[in-house]
């Protein structure tokens, strides 16, 4: 992590990549970034997919759509991936970054976070 320089990126891109590498069979995708660019580290596509991956493996049978949106916040911008899955269990979604937290390696979203860090960006769990 952290081997290549930072460079802008635009997010639709970004995501339509990292979906092409999950299976997607049963679930729709729904972008609405527009031309958006975020100054990221070139594995903001893995943080991304590891996203998408989580959302495809927990999701239940019911997950039919991952979106991702984008807003700003006052001088931020927010970001969302969001699902319409069965959702975090309570007592998991304070370690859900943490490393070596989870059903499978533990890595993923450690992962994730640890590549959004390298260049300021920050990710966290806010579902209901």
């Amino acid at each position: 992590m952290g081997m290549r320089s930072p460079c802008w990126q635009n997010l639709e891109l970004v995501f339509r990549r990292a979906t092409k590498q999950v299976p997607m069979s049963r679930v729709r995708f729904e972008i609405d970034t527009g031309t958006l660019e975020v100054y990221a580290d070139p594995l903001l596509e893995k943080a991304f997919r590891n996203l998408v991956d989580n959302s495809l493996k927990y999701g239940g049978p019911g997950l039919g759509c991952i979106r991702v949106t984008a807003h700003g916040s006052g001088s931020d911008l927010i970001v969302v991936v969001e699902d319409d899955g069965v959702g975090i269990e309570e007592a998991d979604k304070a370690n859900l970054f943490h490393y070596g937290f989870g059903k499978h390696t533990g890595l993923g979203l450690f992962l994730s976070r640890e590549i959004l860090t390298i260049t300021g960006l920050s990710i966290r769990e806010s579902s209901e």
